[in-house]
Protein backbone atom coordinates (compact mmCIF):
# COMPACT_ATOMS: atom_id res chain seq x y z
CA UNK A 1 0.00 0.00 0.00
CA UNK A 2 2.99 2.33 0.24
CA UNK A 3 6.00 1.68 -1.93
CA UNK A 4 5.10 -0.92 -4.53
CA UNK A 5 1.42 -0.22 -4.98
CA UNK A 6 0.20 0.47 -8.52
CA UNK A 7 -2.01 3.33 -7.37
CA UNK A 8 0.63 5.28 -5.46
CA UNK A 9 3.23 4.78 -8.19
CA UNK A 10 0.84 5.93 -10.90
CA UNK A 11 -0.31 8.86 -8.77
CA UNK A 12 3.33 9.98 -8.33
CA UNK A 13 3.97 9.54 -12.08
CA UNK A 14 6.41 6.67 -11.57
CA UNK A 15 6.59 3.79 -14.02
CA UNK A 16 7.20 0.15 -13.20
CA UNK A 17 10.98 0.62 -13.26
CA UNK A 18 10.96 3.34 -10.60
CA UNK A 19 8.87 1.81 -7.82
CA UNK A 20 11.72 2.19 -5.33
CA UNK A 21 11.36 5.97 -5.62
CA UNK A 22 7.77 5.87 -4.39
CA UNK A 23 8.18 5.63 -0.57
CA UNK A 24 10.29 8.76 -0.11
CA UNK A 25 8.16 10.83 -2.45
CA UNK A 26 4.89 9.59 -1.00
CA UNK A 27 6.08 10.42 2.52
CA UNK A 28 6.79 14.04 1.57
CA UNK A 29 3.63 14.40 -0.51
CA UNK A 30 1.39 12.95 2.21
CA UNK A 31 1.98 16.00 4.40
CA UNK A 32 -0.17 18.04 2.02
CA UNK A 33 -3.19 15.86 2.65
CA UNK A 34 -5.57 15.07 5.51
CA UNK A 35 -6.57 11.66 6.76
CA UNK A 36 -10.06 10.71 5.64
CA UNK A 37 -11.62 7.51 6.97
CA UNK A 38 -14.09 7.32 4.10
CA UNK A 39 -11.21 7.32 1.63
CA UNK A 40 -9.37 4.75 3.74
CA UNK A 41 -12.35 2.36 3.84
CA UNK A 42 -12.93 2.81 0.11
CA UNK A 43 -9.28 2.03 -0.67
CA UNK A 44 -9.29 -1.05 1.54
CA UNK A 45 -12.54 -2.29 -0.02
CA UNK A 46 -10.84 -2.05 -3.42
CA UNK A 47 -7.60 -3.71 -2.27
CA UNK A 48 -5.84 -0.33 -2.40
CA UNK A 49 -6.03 -0.52 -6.22
CA UNK A 50 -2.92 -2.69 -6.21
CA UNK A 51 -3.65 -3.75 -9.81
CA UNK A 52 -4.47 -0.26 -11.09
CA UNK A 53 -2.27 -0.56 -14.17
CA UNK A 54 -4.28 -3.56 -15.40
CA UNK A 55 -7.40 -1.41 -15.56
CA UNK A 56 -6.35 2.27 -15.30
CA UNK A 57 -9.79 3.75 -16.00
CA UNK A 58 -11.62 1.89 -13.21
CA UNK A 59 -10.19 4.11 -10.45
CA UNK A 60 -11.66 7.30 -11.90
CA UNK A 61 -15.04 5.64 -12.47
CA UNK A 62 -15.05 4.54 -8.83
CA UNK A 63 -14.09 8.04 -7.63
CA UNK A 64 -17.06 9.47 -9.54
CA UNK A 65 -19.40 6.84 -8.13
CA UNK A 66 -18.17 6.96 -4.52
CA UNK A 67 -17.35 10.66 -4.06
CA UNK A 68 -19.13 12.43 -6.93
CA UNK A 69 -15.85 13.86 -8.22
CA UNK A 70 -15.37 14.10 -11.97
CA UNK A 71 -11.63 13.35 -12.05
CA UNK A 72 -10.20 11.95 -15.26
CA UNK A 73 -6.46 11.92 -14.58
CA UNK A 74 -3.91 12.19 -11.83
CA UNK A 75 -3.11 15.72 -10.68
CA UNK A 76 -0.80 16.10 -7.69
CA UNK A 77 -2.25 19.54 -6.96
CA UNK A 78 -5.71 17.98 -6.47
CA UNK A 79 -6.59 17.73 -2.77
CA UNK A 80 -8.22 14.34 -3.27
CA UNK A 81 -4.91 12.74 -4.24
CA UNK A 82 -3.14 14.54 -1.41
CA UNK A 83 -5.67 12.96 0.96
CA UNK A 84 -5.06 9.51 -0.56
CA UNK A 85 -1.36 9.98 0.20
CA UNK A 86 -2.15 11.00 3.79
CA UNK A 87 -4.30 7.91 4.20
CA UNK A 88 -1.51 5.68 2.87
CA UNK A 89 0.99 7.26 5.27
CA UNK A 90 -1.22 6.72 8.30
CA UNK A 91 -2.13 3.18 7.28
CA UNK A 92 1.54 2.34 6.84
CA UNK A 93 2.44 3.88 10.20
CA UNK A 94 -0.37 2.12 12.03
CA UNK A 95 0.38 -1.30 10.60
CA UNK A 96 4.12 -1.22 11.29
CA UNK A 97 3.65 0.44 14.67
CA UNK A 98 1.14 -2.19 15.80
CA UNK A 99 3.36 -4.99 14.54
CA UNK A 100 6.35 -3.67 16.49
CA UNK A 101 4.13 -3.18 19.55
CA UNK A 102 3.09 -6.84 19.26
CA UNK A 103 6.74 -7.94 19.17
CA UNK A 104 7.59 -5.69 22.09
CA UNK A 105 4.89 -7.29 24.24
CA UNK A 106 6.05 -10.76 23.27
CA UNK A 107 9.73 -10.10 24.01
CA UNK A 108 9.57 -7.51 26.77
CA UNK A 109 12.31 -5.58 25.01
CA UNK A 110 13.01 -2.06 26.25
CA UNK A 111 15.08 -1.10 23.18
CA UNK A 112 14.26 -0.95 19.50
CA UNK A 113 16.74 -1.39 16.66
CA UNK A 114 14.74 -0.48 13.59
CA UNK A 115 15.98 -0.88 10.04
CA UNK A 116 14.97 -1.96 6.57
CA UNK A 117 13.26 0.30 4.08
CA UNK A 118 10.48 1.09 6.55
CA UNK A 119 13.02 2.86 8.76
CA UNK A 120 13.45 5.51 6.07
CA UNK A 121 9.95 6.72 6.89
CA UNK A 122 10.75 9.70 9.09
CA UNK A 123 7.22 10.13 10.45
CA UNK A 124 7.18 6.52 11.65
CA UNK A 125 10.63 6.86 13.25
CA UNK A 126 9.45 9.97 15.07
CA UNK A 127 6.38 8.16 16.34
CA UNK A 128 8.52 5.34 17.75
CA UNK A 129 11.06 7.72 19.31
CA UNK A 130 8.51 9.76 21.24
CA UNK A 131 5.99 7.00 22.02
CA UNK A 132 7.71 6.11 25.32
CA UNK A 133 7.23 2.42 24.51
CA UNK A 134 11.01 1.94 24.41
CA UNK A 135 13.76 3.36 26.58
CA UNK A 136 15.90 3.75 23.47
CA UNK A 137 15.30 3.71 19.74
CA UNK A 138 18.16 3.28 17.30
CA UNK A 139 17.87 3.60 13.54
CA UNK A 140 21.14 3.25 11.63
CA UNK A 141 21.94 5.93 9.05
CA UNK A 142 22.31 3.15 6.49
CA UNK A 143 18.71 1.99 6.56
CA UNK A 144 17.30 -0.47 4.03
CA UNK A 145 18.80 -3.94 3.76
CA UNK A 146 22.29 -2.70 4.69
CA UNK A 147 20.97 -1.70 8.10
CA UNK A 148 19.38 -5.12 8.50
CA UNK A 149 22.72 -6.74 7.68
CA UNK A 150 24.50 -4.65 10.31
CA UNK A 151 21.88 -5.69 12.85
CA UNK A 152 22.38 -9.37 12.02
CA UNK A 153 26.16 -9.04 12.27
CA UNK A 154 25.83 -7.29 15.62
CA UNK A 155 23.66 -10.08 17.00
CA UNK A 156 26.19 -12.72 15.97
CA UNK A 157 29.01 -10.69 17.50
CA UNK A 158 27.13 -10.42 20.81
CA UNK A 159 26.25 -14.13 20.82
CA UNK A 160 29.93 -14.94 20.39
CA UNK A 161 30.73 -12.92 23.48
CA UNK A 162 32.13 -9.93 21.63
CA UNK A 163 31.33 -6.25 21.96
CA UNK A 164 29.63 -4.06 19.41
CA UNK A 165 30.92 -0.53 19.10
CA UNK A 166 29.10 2.39 17.58
CA UNK A 167 30.80 3.74 14.48
CA UNK A 168 30.59 7.02 12.69
CA UNK A 169 28.49 6.84 9.48
CA UNK A 170 31.53 8.05 7.54
CA UNK A 171 32.85 4.62 6.64
CA UNK A 172 33.35 4.61 2.87
CA UNK A 173 37.08 5.10 2.33
CA UNK A 174 37.56 3.15 -0.90
CA UNK A 175 39.32 5.37 -3.42
CA UNK A 176 39.46 8.35 -1.05
CA UNK A 177 42.03 7.07 1.44
CA UNK A 178 43.97 10.35 1.36
CA UNK A 179 40.98 12.57 2.12
CA UNK A 180 40.72 14.02 5.60
CA UNK A 181 38.64 16.12 7.98
CA UNK A 182 40.55 19.11 9.32
CA UNK A 183 39.82 22.26 11.27
CA UNK A 184 39.37 25.15 8.84
CA UNK A 185 41.40 28.37 9.12
CA UNK A 186 39.38 31.44 10.09
CA UNK A 187 39.98 33.21 6.80
CA UNK A 188 38.46 30.29 4.91
CA UNK A 189 35.45 30.15 7.23
CA UNK A 190 34.83 33.87 6.67
CA UNK A 191 34.89 33.42 2.92
CA UNK A 192 32.49 30.48 3.11
CA UNK A 193 29.89 32.15 5.34
CA UNK A 194 30.04 35.39 3.33
CA UNK A 195 29.46 33.52 0.09
CA UNK A 196 26.64 31.47 1.54
CA UNK A 197 25.05 34.65 2.87
CA UNK A 198 25.17 36.03 -0.68
CA UNK A 199 22.99 33.06 -1.63
CA UNK A 200 25.69 30.97 -3.24
CA UNK A 201 25.43 27.18 -2.98
CA UNK A 202 28.36 25.16 -1.68
CA UNK A 203 29.22 21.52 -2.26
CA UNK A 204 31.07 19.67 0.50
CA UNK A 205 33.45 16.77 -0.12
CA UNK A 206 35.49 16.13 3.01
CA UNK A 207 36.93 12.96 4.52
CA UNK A 208 35.30 9.59 3.92
CA UNK A 209 31.75 9.44 2.55
CA UNK A 210 28.56 8.53 4.36
CA UNK A 211 27.06 5.07 4.49
CA UNK A 212 23.38 5.17 3.69
CA UNK A 213 21.20 7.45 1.54
CA UNK A 214 21.45 10.60 3.68
CA UNK A 215 24.05 13.33 3.23
CA UNK A 216 25.29 14.05 6.75
CA UNK A 217 27.92 16.72 6.15
CA UNK A 218 30.68 14.97 4.21
CA UNK A 219 28.96 14.84 0.80
CA UNK A 220 26.42 17.62 1.16
CA UNK A 221 25.08 20.66 -0.63
CA UNK A 222 24.74 23.61 1.77
CA UNK A 223 22.86 26.89 1.33
CA UNK A 224 21.10 29.45 3.50
CA UNK A 225 17.43 28.69 4.30
CA UNK A 226 16.30 32.31 4.55
CA UNK A 227 14.03 32.47 1.52
CA UNK A 228 11.67 30.38 -0.59
CA UNK A 229 13.87 31.39 -3.49
CA UNK A 230 16.70 29.30 -2.06
CA UNK A 231 14.37 26.31 -1.73
CA UNK A 232 13.47 26.68 -5.41
CA UNK A 233 17.09 27.01 -6.46
CA UNK A 234 18.37 24.00 -4.51
CA UNK A 235 15.36 21.70 -4.79
CA UNK A 236 14.07 22.53 -8.25
CA UNK A 237 16.86 24.15 -10.27
CA UNK A 238 19.84 22.16 -8.96
CA UNK A 239 18.41 18.87 -7.70
CA UNK A 240 15.46 18.72 -10.17
CA UNK A 241 13.24 17.33 -7.41
CA UNK A 242 9.46 17.52 -7.18
CA UNK A 243 7.83 20.61 -5.62
CA UNK A 244 6.33 18.66 -2.71
CA UNK A 245 9.60 17.25 -1.35
CA UNK A 246 11.12 19.01 1.67
CA UNK A 247 14.71 20.09 2.19
CA UNK A 248 16.36 19.34 5.52
CA UNK A 249 18.33 21.69 7.80
CA UNK A 250 21.62 21.14 9.61
CA UNK A 251 22.25 22.93 12.90
CA UNK A 252 24.68 22.94 15.85
CA UNK A 253 23.59 21.59 19.22
CA UNK A 254 23.73 24.96 21.02
CA UNK A 255 21.01 26.36 18.75
CA UNK A 256 18.99 23.24 18.02
CA UNK A 257 16.41 23.44 20.81
CA UNK A 258 15.74 27.10 20.08
CA UNK A 259 14.76 26.33 16.48
CA UNK A 260 13.77 22.64 16.52
CA UNK A 261 12.47 21.72 20.02
CA UNK A 262 13.30 18.18 21.21
CA UNK A 263 15.93 17.69 18.52
CA UNK A 264 18.75 17.16 21.03
CA UNK A 265 16.70 14.63 22.99
CA UNK A 266 17.24 11.84 20.48
CA UNK A 267 20.27 10.44 18.68
CA UNK A 268 18.12 10.04 15.57
CA UNK A 269 18.72 13.73 14.86
CA UNK A 270 22.42 12.98 14.32
CA UNK A 271 21.46 10.99 11.25
CA UNK A 272 18.56 13.09 9.92
CA UNK A 273 16.07 10.35 10.79
CA UNK A 274 13.48 12.20 12.87
CA UNK A 275 11.00 15.05 12.40
CA UNK A 276 10.71 18.08 14.68
CA UNK A 277 8.23 20.94 14.73
CA UNK A 278 9.86 24.24 13.89
CA UNK A 279 9.54 26.94 16.56
CA UNK A 280 6.88 29.49 15.69
CA UNK A 281 9.30 32.43 15.82
CA UNK A 282 11.62 30.76 13.29
CA UNK A 283 9.20 29.46 10.67
CA UNK A 284 9.18 32.65 8.60
CA UNK A 285 12.93 33.16 9.00
CA UNK A 286 14.01 29.81 7.56
CA UNK A 287 11.22 28.94 5.06
CA UNK A 288 13.43 26.83 2.79
CA UNK A 289 13.62 24.03 5.38
CA UNK A 290 10.08 24.18 6.82
CA UNK A 291 7.78 21.52 5.36
CA UNK A 292 4.11 22.22 4.68
CA UNK A 293 3.15 20.62 8.02
CA UNK A 294 5.51 22.92 9.95
CA UNK A 295 8.13 20.26 10.57
CA UNK A 296 11.78 19.79 9.61
CA UNK A 297 14.00 16.71 9.38
CA UNK A 298 16.84 18.40 11.22
CA UNK A 299 20.36 17.06 11.59
CA UNK A 300 22.05 18.17 14.80
CA UNK A 301 25.84 18.19 15.00
CA UNK A 302 27.72 18.46 18.25
CA UNK A 303 30.72 20.39 19.45
CA UNK A 304 33.65 18.01 19.80
CA UNK A 305 32.61 15.74 16.92
CA UNK A 306 35.87 15.72 14.97
CA UNK A 307 34.22 14.13 11.94
CA UNK A 308 32.03 17.22 11.49
CA UNK A 309 34.28 19.93 12.89
CA UNK A 310 34.47 21.98 9.63
CA UNK A 311 30.67 22.04 9.32
CA UNK A 312 30.35 22.97 12.98
CA UNK A 313 32.77 25.87 12.44
CA UNK A 314 30.78 27.14 9.45
CA UNK A 315 27.42 26.92 11.22
CA UNK A 316 28.70 28.59 14.37
CA UNK A 317 30.20 31.48 12.44
CA UNK A 318 27.05 31.83 10.30
CA UNK A 319 25.08 32.36 13.50
CA UNK A 320 27.61 34.76 15.06
CA UNK A 321 27.95 36.91 11.96
CA UNK A 322 24.51 36.78 10.32
CA UNK A 323 22.18 35.25 12.93
CA UNK A 324 21.26 32.44 10.56
CA UNK A 325 20.95 29.36 12.81
CA UNK A 326 21.01 26.55 10.25
CA UNK A 327 21.70 25.70 6.64
CA UNK A 328 19.95 23.68 3.97
CA UNK A 329 21.62 20.28 3.83
CA UNK A 330 20.87 17.93 0.95
CA UNK A 331 22.80 15.22 -0.82
CA UNK A 332 25.53 16.21 -3.27
CA UNK A 333 24.37 14.56 -6.48
CA UNK A 334 22.50 15.25 -9.65
CA UNK A 335 19.10 13.77 -10.56
CA UNK A 336 19.31 10.00 -10.97
CA UNK A 337 22.97 9.94 -9.94
CA UNK A 338 24.69 8.48 -6.86
CA UNK A 339 26.06 10.82 -4.20
CA UNK A 340 29.53 12.09 -5.19
CA UNK A 341 32.49 10.21 -3.75
CA UNK A 342 35.84 11.56 -4.96
CA UNK A 343 37.07 15.13 -5.39
CA UNK A 344 36.86 14.64 -9.13
CA UNK A 345 33.22 13.55 -8.83
CA UNK A 346 32.47 16.58 -6.69
CA UNK A 347 34.01 19.11 -9.08
CA UNK A 348 32.43 17.69 -12.24
CA UNK A 349 29.00 17.37 -10.61
CA UNK A 350 29.21 20.90 -9.22
CA UNK A 351 29.97 22.25 -12.69
CA UNK A 352 27.10 20.31 -14.24
CA UNK A 353 24.59 21.42 -11.62
CA UNK A 354 25.61 25.08 -11.39
CA UNK A 355 26.91 24.91 -7.82
CA UNK A 356 29.05 27.94 -7.02
CA UNK A 357 31.94 26.39 -5.14
CA UNK A 358 33.11 23.21 -3.44
CA UNK A 359 34.93 22.62 -0.17
CA UNK A 360 37.48 19.86 -0.70
CA UNK A 361 38.80 19.03 2.78
CA UNK A 362 40.58 22.34 3.53
CA UNK A 363 40.42 24.22 0.23
CA UNK A 364 37.81 25.86 -1.96
CA UNK A 365 37.38 25.21 -5.67
CA UNK A 366 35.29 27.70 -7.64
CA UNK A 367 32.91 26.31 -10.24
CA UNK A 368 30.71 29.35 -10.87
CA UNK A 369 32.30 30.06 -14.25
CA UNK A 370 30.82 26.79 -15.47
CA UNK A 371 27.26 27.31 -14.31
CA UNK A 372 24.59 25.93 -16.57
Amino acid sequence: IFGFNDLTCAMLELDDNHRLAAPGRLMGYSSYGKYNKKIRDWLEKNNWYSDHWKNPTQLFKDIKKEFGLNIRKFDLKNQFFMDIAAVCQKEFEDRVYNLVLKFQKETGSTSLYFSGGSALNINLNTRFEFSEIFNSVFVPPCCSDTGLALGAISIVQKLRGGTVKKHSPFLCSIGVEEKKVVKLPEVLIEEIVDRLYREEVMGVCIGYSESGPRALGHRSLLAIPSSVKMYDRVNTDIKKREWYRPLAPIIIDELAEMVFPNSTKTDLSKYMLCNFNVSKEWKKKIPAVVHVDGSARAQVIYKGDKQLEPIYQILKRMWEKYEIPCLINTSFNGPGEPIVHTDENAISTAKNLGINFVLLDDKIVDTADNEK
